[in-house]
């Protein structure tokens, strides 16, 4: 048996419980890219993924070297950063939400 990675990425860890059956499923993805524009384009593609249909809570930011997206939908709480070469993914139930922005904040996004 072999293993492709995508060498775009440098080290990365997931957490999830998401069976889809209950309101407590939740998914956290933290990635180390090899470059800024890697960590870029994985954002995108994960901010492009949710940005549509979102029903109540959007908040959007970017910089120079992050961007960050915060959104509620369908009862969940979602965030998209990525600051220099590292991405940060959370999807969570929206009653988590508050604990989740504590962690974002001590991680630095």
């Amino acid at each position: 048996m072999s293993i492709s990675l995508n060498p775009r990425l440098r080290a990365g860890c997931c957490f999830a419980d998401k069976d889809g059956t209950s309101a407590d499923d939740w998914f956290v993805m933290f990635e180390t890219t090899t470059t800024q524009q890697d960590a870029l384009e994985l954002y995108e593609g994960n901010y492009e993924r949710y940005a549509e249909g979102v029903s109540t809570f959007t908040e959007k930011t970017a910089g120079n070297n992050f961007a960050t997206y915060k959104a509620n939908k369908d009862g969940m709480f979602i965030y998209v950063g990525y600051v220099d070469s590292t991405v940060l993914f959370v999807e969570v139930a929206e009653q988590y939400k508050d604990e989740v922005k504590r962690l974002i904040d001590a991680l630095g996004y």
